[in-house]
């Protein structure tokens, strides 16, 4: 009976066998090691990909850096090439491919000049305009880069690249590696952008190399000195008498320094610029701007045997913009007006004996005694046209707007030629019959027009008695526009009388940062920081605070320490003669081509897909 239901036990309840377990654990171990490799595998990929990816964008960033003018398909090949090797060592290949609106859209065979990538094979880099006819050139499609025919040409670049991934575990089934691929499409800012210059006739005064306020053959010999005891000189080869002479003869034939160097380093810059694709606008800055039509009265000598008696002339001054070319994409049509003599040359007081023959000429203070004491640097005018020539002519959706102004001076001209106080070239005068008011009232009773530094508050003081404030003062030209809090310096009192050339150049700079409109500036000569008349540095803190409002659209920062004007915490000023923010200081024309070059690097790029 025992042994009967022992084996009935064996049967129904068989005992553990230990083989089984071992399978068991043998294939949960293998299904771990299958997804730790898988993981890993999976990781490896997803690490390089990503590693791939930012290569990618930042090789499409160096190539759309080299889209201007002068730089060809393979400079931007080669910079992504530099780019992807230094980030992905073992890249196995590239390409790159850009919108060439130079490409004939009629011809299936205009398909530009190849490229050879790494792998030796040939490919066709330039995609036109989107059309049905060379979309051969584009792997991914032509509708994915470049406009179409009926749109504004916009600066693509796309980038591809090609990355191999060695594998851990997928390995052992014989798939050794897997090969990555990713794009990139940069859009460089098309630039829609106005070179506004300087031509006033402290253009003509050559280049003082030394310093001392004295501009000698030696250091100059195209200069044209405004003072009397230059002359006679030799200037351009030539004998000339009086200044008037000179400069005339230099704005005429165009070799006025350092102004011919300005013409060509402008030249030079817009010449970067690429065709049919960036617009480019140019417009002059002297006495022009000019609103209003008006006659001004003037006074000279005239000498009739041995009776000299005082004639009044009238001299008409007339409206003008400053344009010197519209804004364009054609780049030739650019560099063809700025190097014609006519269009752009260095601006001439008339003399008074050119509205009446009769005037005497006076050879001891040639400035100031023969010409009419007009001011003739606009900087707000200017600014003005150069706002309004990008609002009105400009498409922000496909560019940026950029304003470049260079100039040698501060501010001493306005707009309106005449306004009810009969003052020209100065905006606000004084009160009728009572006389000056600025900055104090009772002060020293001094016209803005006869005094320098002429149409600007002097700045710094002239005498004991004499209260004048010792900063850069910023004053609002009406009671109703008192009520913003910029106008003034923190503590100053609102005297609208005291509104000046340098204030409405500082009205003109805040129009263009409410239009979101960058403006590079460029401190031309020695004359910006250390000016003879009125405060040494007045040309320098203009060309600052506008580079800094127009900045970024951010009153809180100011590289150029522009900020005191409205900050109870301002940013520091940077010496006197130094680079800061969007400002430039150019001493002489040798420096004038690396601040130019220096402009066009810091217009920058995006990444758009």
């Amino acid at each position: 009976m025992r042994r009967w239901i022992g084996r009935l036990r064996n049967r129904f309840f068989p005992r553990p066998q230990g083989g089984q377990a071992i399978i068991i654990v043998a294939l949960a171990f293998i299904t771990l090691l299958l997804f730790v490799g898988l993981t890993t595998d999976a990781a490896l990929i997803y690490v390089s990909y990503n590693r791939l990816r930012r290569a990618v964008d930042a090789a499409s960033v160096s190539a759309v850096n080299q889209y201007r003018e002068g730089r060809t398909i393979d400079d931007m090949y080669n910079a992504v090439l530099e780019t992807l090797q230094i980030q992905l060592p073992g890249l196995e290949n590239a390409r790159v491919y850009w919108c060439d609106y130079n490409r004939n859209l009629d011809d299936p065979t205009d398909l530009g000049p190849p490229l050879t990538d790494l792998l030796g094979q040939t490919f066709y880099p330039h995609i036109p305009r989107d059309d049905t006819v060379h979309l051969q050139n584009d792997p991914t499609g032509g509708e994915t880069l470049c406009a179409s025919p009926l749109d504004p040409p916009r600066k693509h670049v796309r980038v591809m690249a090609w990355l191999p991934v060695r594998l851990v575990f997928l390995r052992l089934v014989g798939r050794d590696q897997i090969t990555l691929w990713a794009q990139s499409e940069a859009e460089a800012a098309v630039l829609q952008m106005v070179i506004l210059i300087d031509t006033s006739e402290s253009m003509a005064y050559g280049v003082d190399e030394n310093g001392d306020g004295i501009v000698t053959e030696q250091e100059d010999p195209d200069a044209c000195p405004p003072y009397a005891s230059a002359y006679p000189r030799t200037a351009h080869g030539r004998q000339f008498y009086t200044f008037y002479e000179c400069i005339k003869a230099c704005s005429t034939e165009g070799w006025c320094s350092p102004f011919e160097d300005v013409r060509s380093a402008a030249w030079e810059f817009a010449a970067r610029m690429r065709d049919q694709v960036d617009w480019v606008g140019v417009y002059h800055l002297d006495k022009t701007p000019v609103l209003t039509q008006s006659v001004d009265i003037a006074t000279c000598t005239v000498t009739s045997g041995t009776e000299t008696i005082t004639k009044t002339v009238y001299m008409t001054i007339t409206p003008s913009s400053g344009v010197v070319i519209p804004l364009t994409t054609t780049r030739q049509a650019v560099l063809d007006a700025i190097a014609n003599n006519d269009l752009l040359h260095v601006y001439v007081k008339p003399a008074k004996w050119e509205f009446d023959p009769d005037c005497d000429y006076t050879p001891t203070n040639p400035w100031s005694d023969n010409y009419y004491k007009w001011t003739s640097t606009n900087i707000g005018g200017g600014l003005r046209e150069a706002v309004a020539e990008l609002v009105n002519n400009g498409n922000r959706e496909i560019g940026i707007w950029v304003i470049v102004l260079l100039s040698d001076g501060a501010a001493n001209a306005t707009d309106v030629a005449a306004d009810e106080n009969g003052w020209y070239t100065c905006p606000s005068g004084p009160p009728p019959a009572g006389g000056y008011v600025c900055p104090v009232p009772g002060s020293d009773g001094r016209d803005e027009r006869w005094f320098s530094p002429r149409c600007r508050d002097p700045e710094l003081p002239d005498g004991t008695t004499d209260v004048l404030t010792t900063t850069v003062s910023r004053h609002c030209p009406s009671d109703e526009s008192c009520d913003r809090p910029w106008y003034t310096n923190l503590g100053d009192v609102y005297l609208p009388d005291c509104y000046d050339a340098d204030d409405y150049a500082r009205d003109a700079a805040d129009l263009a940062a409410a239009e979101q409109i960058t403006v590079f500036t460029i401190g031309f000569g020695r004359l910006v920081t250390n000016a003879r008349r009125g405060r040494a540095d007045a040309g320098e803190r203009l060309l600052r605070y506008i580079a800094d409002v127009t900045d970024d659209g951010n009153n809180e920062t100011a590289p150029c320490g522009s900020d005191f004007y409205w900050s109870s915490e301002p940013d520091p000023m940077p010496p006197p003669g130094t680079d800061c923010g969007n400002y430039y200081y150019a001493p002489d024309p040798a420096h004038l081509e690396d601040v130019f070059e220096a402009i066009a690097s810091r217009i920058f790029s995006r990444i758009s897909r």
